[in-house]
């Protein structure tokens, strides 16, 4: 299965913008002027407008990125490699549902939390090769500092300050006007606007590269009628990162097989999967907790009768699935913590994949919030139960024999006994860290939950501490309003609730924000200092 194509002389975009890229080519490069990225950039726009608008079947291109845009022998820009392209076939579909694709660093942030690619999505990767071609560097470097690893981090940071000579390409200095340069960092900026609707049409950013072609081309003289450039709009509440881009890493931290040495040593009593059987009445749909992708959750009841626990058996003996199981026991074969929810033993025969937990009286901490057959926590039993989620993970960063990332903290991951002690379960996805990687990270899969993933995180998707730090501060903000952190069915201007929360914040509606229940019931120097508290997790986490 062949495809011929036509031969694009000069490369790629991303060979000819950054210095590296030229040098360890090894051939010639030659240095684009800004006449020439200004005319490439339009080319471009201009062939994913035709794809947008121009064919019968409507075209979601998908992997936007300097590296797909060709360059012919006359400098002529072609988009290229539609392998994951996607078409929308009815006039009123307005997205497709799919598994998030693409390179690391360009993807649509509302395509990575709802599965849901539009043509918005191509326009914020565009907005991406715009930044590059505008500062000479590719979306995510992490040879550089930390605060300019990300791209569009480090420019919008300049961008909105007004100070683009800080972030240009050192080789365009003197060739454009600072009003063509303004003009084209602002048609960016608005491009990777976080909410769709907000970013403009690639019919629109035809349009205003056409406009700053003139610019440049009439060095700043007079205009005319000009069409104004786009306002620039803040991406962020005041003093937060914008929801980062996600990608994957170059593959899973390895994890081995299960190390059922750790167990055998200990005090974790084997149990036969004879035992299991009797303790579930043989897996009964009757004792079924909960399933998951890769394990379903039973009660049981053993000695008895006399002792009840929660059976957590994994569905296959897959790779996945033991990774998973391997990851939870490394846990517990070095955790002993009230705040961490005991293990009493496990079962590996006949293909079996099967850990004994004690069972939680009073369920989750999130059925307690957001289910509506249970009664609401008092205020001071929601603070209790947070020091003892806090306890939990600072004992999983500094265990003195392995440190731990937890990785998928939520509030349906806090179990709650018969005495309300909250204990930290589900460490399925957890990492052990080394205390020399605390700061620096491990890399890793994407993983955790929508809505508490941390965004530099999601940038680098390299784990650290701080990555639980992030998703506690979520939880603290969950537990204060009773909302989960998405809003699928709510109007999507309330998909987070961290923008939600510090919009009515901002505008002195505490009352708006949090759980009806408590208004009136907090002492305001309490809610002060809890909001303080979250908000510093979510800014400059430290636990």
């Amino acid at each position: 299965m062949i495809l011929v194509y036509e031969y694009i002389a000069h490369g790629t975009l991303a060979s000819h913008l950054y210095k590296s890229s030229r040098e360890e080519s090894g051939k010639s490069i030659s240095h684009l002027t800004w006449a020439q990225r200004l005319n490439i950039c339009l080319g471009a726009a201009r062939g994913l407008d035709y794809l947008h608008t121009g064919t019968e079947e409507h075209i979601i291109h998908r992997d936007v990125k300097s590296t797909n845009i060709l360059l012919d022998e006359n400098w002529v820009a072609k988009v290229s490699d539609f392998g994951i392209s996607k078409c929308i076939t009815s006039q009123t579909t307005t997205h497709v549902s799919t598994l998030v694709k693409a390179k690391r660093g360009y993807w649509d942030p509302e395509y990575f939390i709802t599965g849901r690619v539009t043509r918005k999505s191509d326009v914020y990767a565009f907005g991406v090769v715009l930044l590059e071609v505008l500062c000479g560097r590719p979306p995510l470097d992490d040879r550089l500092e930390e605060e300019q690893t990300s791209l569009i981090l480090w420019a919008e940071m300049y961008i909105e300050k007004g100070e683009l000579d800080r972030i240009i390409d050192p080789s365009l200095s003197g060739e454009a006007t600072p009003h063509c340069l303004k003009y084209f960092a602002n048609l960016a900026n608005n491009c990777l606007h976080t909410k769709p609707k907000e970013r403009p049409t690639m019919s629109e950013v035809v349009e205003s590269l056409e406009i700053a072609l003139v610019l440049h081309e009439r060095k700043g003289r007079s205009h005319g009628t000009i069409a104004k450039p786009f306002q620039v709009i803040k991406l962020v509440p005041k003093g937060m990162n914008r929801w980062l881009r996600a990608g994957k890493g170059n593959g899973p931290n390895d994890g081995g097989g299960p190390i059922l040495g750790d167990l055998t040593k200990s005090v974790y009593r084997r149990f036969s999967l004879a035992e299991i059987c009797a303790a579930t009445n043989d897996f009964n749909d009757g004792c079924l907790i909960s399933l998951d992708g890769f394990f379903n959750l039973y009660k049981g009841s053993m000695v008895g009768g006399t002792l009840d626990v929660v059976i957590k058996r994994f569905v296959s003996t897959s790779r996945q699935s033991l990774k998973k199981y391997s990851a939870e026991i490394k846990v517990q074969s070095l955790s002993c913590h009230p705040n961490i929810v005991s293990l009493i033993g496990f079962c590996n025969e006949k293909h079996e994949l099967i850990l004994v937990y004690d069972y939680m009286v009073n369920g989750t901490l999130g059925s307690h919030l957001h289910e509506s057959d249970y009664d609401p926590l008092l205020w001071k039993k929601r603070l209790e139960i947070c020091i003892d989620i806090a306890r939990g993970l600072e004992y999983l960063h500094t265990n003195v024999e392995q440190q731990f990332v937890h990785c998928h903290l939520n509030p349906s991951n806090i179990h709650l006994d018969d005495k309300w002690v909250a204990k930290v379960a589900a460490f399925e996805l957890s990492v052990p860290i080394r205390t020399s990687m605390a700061t620096e990270g491990m890399e890793t899969a994407m993983c955790g939950t929508l809505g508490c993933l941390d965004p530099k995180y999601q940038h680098n998707c390299k784990v650290t501490k701080k990555t639980d730090v992030y998703a506690f501060s979520v939880v603290l903000l969950e537990v204060l309003c009773a909302r989960t952190p998405c809003f699928p069915n709510r109007n999507r201007d309330e998909v987070f609730s961290l923008d939600w929360f510090l919009f009515c914040i901002e505008r002195g509606n505490i009352d708006e924000v949090i759980d009806p229940y408590l208004i009136g019931k907090i002492a305001p120097e309490c809610l002060r200092h809890y909001v303080n508290i979250a908000l510093s997790c979510l800014v400059s986490p430290a636990i």
